[in-house]
């Protein structure tokens, strides 16, 4: 026996509380799937710019090519970087690559219920994926956050 339960479209309900995404980039981890893949979406359906940062995958390239499929006119940029969220080495092309001032970091990307395995970095492969490498992503673009707010803009980090 199932049960159905009736939900609100992410659609309907990011719109009437996400603020003009126009002109702004967010960088969002995870959005191969869940909560990243629909912040992607909703970024690029509403006319800002979605920086995807994901593992390369079949998964990732699947769902960039439905994201495209959905929204041909959005702009969506799967990042350069061959790491995954697990690997802490530092990309200074995601820096160039996010140079404007109005700025989004959205960490979205976790992994659970994981074998006990340690990383090339000696840490557990689930607390490197799902906080380690949000700080350092963090560390990494806080001069282009922070010459966000400098400008008076909106720079934001969430962490979901």
């Amino acid at each position: 026996m199932s049960i159905l339960v009736q939900t609100k479209l992410y659609h309907s309900l990011w719109k009437d509380f996400l603020m003009s995404t126009v002109a702004k980039v967010f960088v969002i981890t995870g959005t191969a799937s869940g909560t990243g893949n629909v912040a992607a979406r909703i970024v690029a359906k509403l006319g800002g710019v979605a920086v995807l940062l994901n593992g390369k995958s079949e998964r990732s390239n699947k769902s960039l090519a439905a994201m495209k499929e959905d929204n041909p006119e959005g702009k969506l940029c799967p990042s350069s970087a061959t790491c995954k969220a697990s690997s802490l080495s530092r990309k200074p092309s995601l820096r160039s690559r996010a140079s404007t001032l109005a700025f989004i970091a959205s960490h979205n990307a976790g992994i659970m219920a994981t074998p006990d395995k340690a990383t090339v970095n000696g840490y557990n492969t689930q607390m490197q994926t799902d906080h380690l490498s949000h700080f350092l992503l963090v560390e990494e673009l806080m001069p282009v956050l922070g010459a966000g707010a400098a400008a008076n803009v909106a720079a934001r980090i969430a962490a979901i």
